[in-house]
């Protein structure tokens, strides 16, 4: 029988990458799947060092990657003391951190990067290699800002896409797995097409008759999944679903909605997640 997938995580040494670190290895112990810890290495340009640096510059490249290991090594180790049984391995590869994680998330069953790293500026929400695997990665991806709430309901936002269903039976997979509540949010304003006086009541049956639907298979699945419908009359999904995350322990939102553009990777709605929830916010994209 395959091996089981693993978890993989992004690490550079920084405090934010170890908090998403010790996520994925709870994660990992979850799922029961392994943990690799991913490190993507940047090899110095040669070509345009001044003439007679170049053994200088393989000794920099030399030091630069025992750091590296090092880093590894010293994060592996810690997840180790406190996971005990875990399997852990890592990961350097040649290449931006982006590259090296975007493909690793190809035979993931998760992939976890936290909110910002080494690099860039430390007053930004989001780095950019984060941001960009979040756009690019496949299956789950998900996005730890620092210390990580230890209880509280699975959140997730939907409406009647693809890719919110996608989204919906992750998060309950994850709610039964965790034995927590399932809160599902579908955002609602009045409906556009009233047939009586009452165009926001109107709206929020629609709403209510949406997630009856899409929750209807649930109990199938997961028969001591305990569901929480919650239709929010908002113009604002964003904001609401930014609100909501507070009290949750997981936020799941799939990789685009049903506004905007097809071609769009990431919706407006996952990205304002991505940079502004309370709690970790798993992206689902189609699976690699």
């Amino acid at each position: 029988m395959d091996a089981k997938p693993p978890v993989v995580v992004g690490v550079d040494g920084s405090p934010t990458a170890m908090d998403a670190a010790r996520w994925a290895a709870a994660y990992a112990v979850r799922h029961g799947a392994s943990l690799c810890c991913v490190y993507g290495y940047h090899l110095p340009m040669y070509g345009f060092s001044p003439i007679g640096t170049l053994g200088e510059m393989e000794n920099f490249d030399a030091r630069a990657r025992r750091q590296a290991e090092d880093m590894l090594d010293t994060a592996a180790g810690r997840l180790r003391e406190a996971y005990a049984g875990l399997e852990i391995d890592t990961r350097m590869e040649t290449g931006g951190g982006t590259a090296v994680l975007v493909d690793a998330s190809k035979s993931a069953i998760a992939t976890v990067v936290g909110a910002r790293g080494g690099g860039g500026f430390t007053h930004l929400l989001l780095g950019s290699v984060a941001d960009q695997v979040t756009v690019h990665g496949l299956g789950p991806v998900i996005v730890v800002r620092g210390p990580a709430p230890d209880r509280g309901p699975v959140l997730v936002g939907v409406d009647a896409s693809e890719h919110a269903a996608r989204a919906l039976r992750y998060a309950a997979a994850e709610a039964a797995l965790r034995g927590t509540d399932l809160v599902v949010l579908h955002a609602y304003t009045e409906t556009l097409h009233p047939r009586s006086g009452d165009p926001a009541a109107e709206g929020k049956a629609e709403a209510e008759r949406l997630l009856d639907s899409l929750t209807a298979d649930l109990h199938e699945l997961h028969p001591r999944l305990r569901i929480q419908p919650r239709p929010v009359y908002t113009g604002r999904v964003d904001q609401a679903m930014i609100e909501a995350s507070a009290e949750a322990v997981l936020t799941v939102v799939g990789c685009r909605g049903l506004g905007g553009l097809r071609s769009i990777l990431l919706g407006s709605t996952s990205r304002a997640l991505v940079h502004h929830a309370a709690s970790p916010v798993a992206v689902v994209h189609r699976q690699g």
